[in-house]
């Protein structure tokens, strides 16, 4: 039976070794540990879920293809989101391309299976509508935040990456990001409080 890992091992050398051996072992310890930060992080990069999705593996192919060169310098999840950095420039720039931006509709559509049953049981009716205008007004509002704006703040608020983790992902000063960051929570927050302000209007 192969070796089985936490996080916390996964700064030594002997599990350095092993990833850069692509043993599958290793390799399925990260998938289990940091898909689904991977993923979220890519939705708060405002990606839908199928973007997102997309580009968690794209970050996944990458790695495998690069592992044997990865030499621990930095943690290993610090290095995976560097990755997922690139890579959702890219992805981005091809969506842009084709267009492909799901609508709200057709996301609540690919819930239902073809004989028109939940895939997956909802919530109740109340908190699932709450959870949809919450989600939608931060998602509408991450959109109008520049990208580097948008993954300082994700990796920062919802990750809790450390400051010099961020540089390192984002190759930036700690006083740049600083200012990335300023400039994201003021544009968020002046973003959310128009449109709680234009929903009590309404």
């Amino acid at each position: 039976m192969g070796k089985e890992y936490d996080p916390a091992q996964f700064r030594s050398k002997d599990f350095v070794e092993r990833i850069r051996a692509r043993e599958h072992k290793a390799i399925e310890a990260l998938v289990k540990a940091y898909n689904k930060h991977l993923f979220y992080a890519a939705l708060g990069l405002g990606f839908d879920a199928n973007g997102a999705e997309e580009l968690a593996q794209n970050v996944w192919d990458t790695f495998f293809e690069i592992a044997p060169k990865f030499e621990g310098r930095s943690h290993i999840r610090t290095f995976l989101f560097g990755i997922l950095y690139n890579k959702s420039s890219e992805l981005r720039r091809e969506h842009k391309k084709h267009n492909s931006h799901d609508s709200l509709d057709s996301l609540l559509d690919k819930q239902y299976s073809k004989d028109g049953n939940w895939i997956t049981p909802p919530i109740d009716p109340e908190t699932l509508l709450l959870a949809l205008e919450t989600r939608k007004l931060i998602e509408d509002c991450l959109e109008t935040i520049p990208q580097k704006q948008k993954m300082a703040f994700f990796l920062k608020e919802m990750e809790g990456e450390t400051t010099a983790g961020i540089c390192n992902i984002m190759d930036v000063t700690a006083t740049n990001l600083g200012v990335l960051l300023y400039r994201a929570k003021s544009r968020l927050r002046g973003c959310l409080e128009k449109k709680v302000k234009g929903n009590d209007n309404d």
